[in-house]
């Protein structure tokens, strides 16, 4: 594991819509290998391509993702 993130699954109460959040504690950026099919990150409202880039202190709230 990696001590400077917290990642949680949040899903709705009929257990549809899904979404990883993920917060970066650490003061260097990280980069996070997904898994998924059109991953859209609700909190900058940009789909994700490739790796996910985390600056310091950032969060992620992922639709359609999963951590490798």
């Amino acid at each position: 594991g990696a001590p400077e993130l917290f990642a949680l699954l949040r899903t709705a109460p009929d257990g549809t819509e899904p979404v990883l959040c993920i917060t970066h504690f650490g003061d260097r950026p990280r980069t996070l290998e997904l898994r998924g099919r059109a991953i859209y990150d609700l909190a900058s409202g940009r789909a994700v391509e490739g790796p996910l880039e985390l600056a310091p202190y950032q969060t992620a709230w992922l639709r359609g993702a999963t951590l490798r």
